[in-house]
């Protein structure tokens, strides 16, 4: 059942009494009703409901701090500031980052690591240019940055950094997703793209070359191919793609698989020995372990 959006002062009111009181059985209720007549509230009673949903759940400050990137609300940023002390989210953290000074988010800097993590801080934070938290002399903590993270860093801060680390960086990615040579997990059915694992006769929603572009998604190479691209690795793009088609072009037609998990399998079996040489070296092998024999 519909209901009439009610934009009259004295509604919004009655639907904010009812909004903040935790008796009157109406929370939902009214929460949905304020937030789609936002739009067509007057500038004062939209202040009065951004200022009940900054006193609400995290959701509703979520949802304050949205509306406030679009229209500027000064007298309500103490309060913000206050409530984001006590419930960290990230829409919040956003907006602190891109609406408050310079010196306040460094001020509240491990709050927005802690609330955004490493990464999207420093990227969010980037356009200020380079300062104390991310120079080229610092030695960034192994658990702060993944290895395509630091990667992407270098190139939002002016970092200097080798551009063959970091396309050996994209095949190191490729390699830990692989796994080891006799893992048997390599093609577990919970990996599959979901339209292949719906599909009964997996021969119509399967495809070799879409199957490989999910385990290098899965890889996460993304983020590093985006970094190459903004640092014009041309010839270290081309070195990629010609890779990607000289290992699309090694595999059989998949008519000869009675199974998706068999072709899977084989699917990355190929990719391990057609790696590049110079990063081959690299593909981890597991020790067998020596077959224990009992003493008789």
């Amino acid at each position: 059942m519909g209901y009439i959006l009610k934009t009259k002062h004295s509604e919004i009111l009655d639907l904010l009494k009812k909004f903040q009181d935790r008796k009157s059985g109406k929370i939902v209720e009214s929460r949905k009703i304020l937030r789609d007549s936002f739009y067509f509230l007057r500038r004062k009673d939209k202040r009065l409901v951004l200022r009940a949903f900054l006193n609400g759940s995290k959701t509703d400050m979520d949802f304050a701090s949205l509306k406030m990137q679009y229209r500027w609300f000064p007298e309500l940023m103490p309060l913000l500031k206050e409530r984001w002390l006590s419930v960290q989210t990230k829409e919040v953290a956003l907006f602190i980052i891109h609406n408050t000074s310079k010196d306040y988010v460094l001020s509240q800097k491990h709050l927005l690591i802690k609330t955004l993590g490493y990464y999207q801080y420093l990227a969010e934070t980037a356009p200020w240019g380079e300062d104390e938290v991310v120079s080229p002399s610092l030695n960034l903590p192994d658990y702060a940055l993944s290895r395509a993270e630091y990667c992407r860093v270098c190139f939002l801060y002016g970092i200097p950094i080798d551009k063959n680390e970091i396309l050996k960086s994209l095949f190191l990615n490729i390699i830990e997703y692989l796994g080891y040579e006799d893992s048997p997990d390599w093609a577990r059915w919970s990996m599959l793209p979901w339209g292949v694992r719906r599909t009964l006769d997996w021969r119509e929603n399967f495809s070799p070359v879409l199957y490989l572009d999910f385990l290098l998604n899965q890889a996460n190479v993304g983020l590093i191919i985006q970094t190459m691209r903004d640092f014009n690795m041309k010839k270290e793009m081309e070195f990629f793609w010609e890779w990607k088609e000289n290992m699309i072009d090694s595999f059989q037609c998949y008519s000869s698989f009675d199974d998706v998990e068999d072709f899977c399998k084989y699917i990355v079996t190929k990719v391990r020995e057609n790696f590049p040489p110079q990063y081959s070296y690299m593909l981890p092998k597991r020790e067998k372990e020596e077959p224990v024999i009992s003493e008789l």
